[in-house]
């Protein structure tokens, strides 16, 4: 049985986190009559708010907080390596 491809709805950012092959992975929906992506956010942003929450974790528990904070990795729609940890 073959399996069938997800349809994305279509994603007018690139550089978007969410951007994949010229679709948005995250949103069922990208119709915003007209305004600017309210979710969008550029991988630079993602780094940011990652290292941020690793900051807090750090000052709030230490050296061994009792969870562990990652991005998961995934192919990005230039084909090289997305930003995460």
């Amino acid at each position: 049985m073959a399996q069938r491809k997800r349809h994305f709805p279509a994603c007018d950012w690139s550089d978007c986190a969410a951007c994949e092959d010229g679709g948005c992975i995250a949103l069922t929906d990208t119709d915003f009559a007209g305004r600017p992506c309210p979710f969008y956010k550029s991988w630079a942003q993602i780094e940011l708010e990652d290292e941020r929450t690793r900051e807090r974790l750090r000052r709030i528990f230490g050296d061994s907080p009792p969870i562990t904070f990652r991005r998961i990795r995934r192919e990005n729609t230039r084909g090289d390596k997305s930003h995460g940890n």
